[in-house]
């Protein structure tokens, strides 16, 4: 019994993007005005920071690395247990590849 209401309730929900809005009385389904209404209602609570105290990467200085030593065994364990079904990393490489 427990497939068929998971399956009902699959079929009643909007699982992605945003739900038509309505806006000034009329009902707006396209992404670029979904965005835009969006864009008006909550762009007045938020403010503009103050930057100018930010510190510049440049003027930080970090320690240097020793040299690493890389050995194919260590590699393939460390990428043998990389979950295929995760985000890609900083590389952009998709994990099942």
């Amino acid at each position: 019994m427990r497939p068929f209401w998971k399956f009902v309730k699959a079929q009643h929900q909007d699982n992605f993007g945003i739900p038509p809005l309505k806006h000034n009385g009329k009902l707006h389904t396209d992404s670029k005005t979904k965005a835009q209404i969006m864009l008006d209602e909550f762009s007045p609570v938020f403010v503009r920071e103050d930057t100018s105290f930010i510190p510049q990467l440049d003027s930080l200085s970090y320690p240097d690395i020793d040299q690493l030593h890389f050995n194919r065994e260590g590699m393939s364990k460390l990428l043998s247990s990389l979950d295929a079904n995760k985000a890609s990393g900083p590389d952009n490489i998709p994990c099942l590849v």
